[in-house]
């Protein structure tokens, strides 16, 4: 598969999706989580409130300008866990 490495911010662009790495504790502090969550709060607040918080889990939320993506593939002690497998329905 081919792919292309554009610079520039990522919150600016034309993508219809975001996808992204979060954590099952409900923290969106550094990174690109937290640019995130400033620019889109109402992302941060669907991301805490959302229940099902495990490896593999997507919790997509909508905004004016893209879909953003939260994939949880860090564990409760913020490690990256390589072999989980997300689940797109």
């Amino acid at each position: 598969m081919a792919y292309k490495i554009i610079k520039g911010d990522l919150l600016e662009t034309n993508a219809d999706i975001i996808c992204h790495q979060v954590n099952l504790q409900g923290v969106m502090g550094g990174g690109l989580a937290l640019s995130i969550a400033r620019k889109y709060p109402n992302v941060n607040k669907v991301y805490k409130d959302y229940k099902q918080k495990k490896l593999g889990e997507v919790c997509m939320v909508y905004t004016d300008d893209f879909i953003v993506a939260n994939c949880f593939s860090q564990t409760e002690d913020f490690n990256t866990d390589y072999k989980a497998k997300l689940c797109i329905v």
